[in-house]
C-alpha cells in the first residue's frame, strides 16, 4: 500500500470524502492523488503535513513498510500528545506518554533486528590485501563465521537458562554505560550509583558490584606500576 492510502486510512482513519472535505477539494482529486494518476500539489501536501503532523515524504512513498507504520503512529500519537496537552487532559496525556514509549521500543526491535541482519548477510570475511585467495580459504572463512552465528543463536535459543544470559547482557550494558564510554584510563570510568542500579534485579547488582571491585583492583595495580616505574627513572637519574 503506498504512503498516501495508508496515511487516509490507517492513520487519519478518513474517507475520501471526508479528507476531500476537510482539505475543501473534490473527492476525484483525492482518488487521482491516491492512485498516483496525478501529482500532489505542493501546497496540498503541505497542508495534509498540518493536518496529519506527519511528514510530506511520508505520502509520496510508494510502498509502507512495517517500520514506516511504526514511524507514521509515532507521528499520530504525538500530535494526539500535543492536542492532550493543549486540552489539558491529563488522563489522556498519561496513556499517550505510555503508547508512544512502546511504539519507541519496536522501532528499536526492529532497528536492532536489522542490524543482526546486516551483520550475518553484509559483514563478509576479510581475506586480506592477497590478490589469489584459494577458494579453500574463502569457504574455510565463511564457515567459520556461520559456526560463530549457529553458536551465538543456540547461546540465546537453545539455553534453558536465557534470563541469566539477558542479565549478563545487562550488566555489560550498566558496566559500560553513556557515563563511562570513550574512557581512556580505567581511573576516569564513573561507577553508577546505588540508586541508578534500583529497579535492577538483585543478580545483576551484584554481578556489578564484583566487576567494580575487579576494576579497583586493576587500577590499583596500575598506580603501583606508574609509581614503580616513577623510582626507576628516579635512580637512573640520580
Amino acid at each position: 500500500m503506498n504512503g498516501f492510502k495508508y496515511i487516509r486510512t490507517d492513520i487519519l482513519q478518513m474517507t475520501m470524502d471526508e479528507l476531500a472535505e476537510k482539505l475543501g477539494v473534490t473527492k476525484q482529486s483525492i482518488y487521482l492523488w491516491e492512485s498516483w494518476k496525478k501529482d500532489v500539489p505542493s501546497r496540498r501536501l503541505k497542508q495534509l503535513s498540518e493536518i496529519s503532523g506527519i511528514p510530506e515524504n511520508y505520502f509520496l512513498k510508494q510502498e509502507i513498510s512495517e517500520r514506516d507504520k511504526l514511524e507514521l503512529n509515532r507521528f499520530k500519537l504525538q500530535k494526539e500528545l500535543k492536542d492532550a496537552k493543549n486540552e489539558a487532559k491529563e488522563q489522556s496525556y498519561d496513556e499517550l506518554l505510555m503508547k508512544i514509549d512502546c511504539n519507541n521500543v519496536e522501532l528499536n526491535i526492529i532497528d536492532t533486528l536489522d542490524k543482526i541482519n546486516r551483520v550475518i548477510h553484509y559483514n563478509l570475511p576479510y581475506f586480506g590485501k592477497a590478490k589469489n585467495i584459494s577458494l579453500d580459504d574463502k569457504v574455510k572463512s565463511m564457515k567459520r563465521k556461520i559456526e560463530a552465528f549457529n553458536r551465538f543463536a543456540e547461546i540465546l535459543y537453545g539455553n534453558e537458562n536465557q534470563y541469566f544470559i539477558f542479565e549478563m547482557l545487562r550488566v555489560m550494558e550498566l558496566f559500560f554505560d553513556s557515563n563511562t564510554k570513550r574512557k581512556y584510563y580505567l581511573s576516569d570510568i564513573t561507577e553508577i550509583t546505588g540508586d541508578q542500579l534500583e529497579g535492577e534485579s538483585l543478580s545483576v547488582q551484584k554481578i556489578y558490584s564484583i566487576l567494580c571491585e575487579e576494576r579497583s583492583v586493576i587500577i590499583q595495580r596500575e598506580k603501583e606500576k606508574i609509581e614503580r616505574g616513577k623510582e626507576m627513572i628516579k635512580k637512573f637519574e640520580d
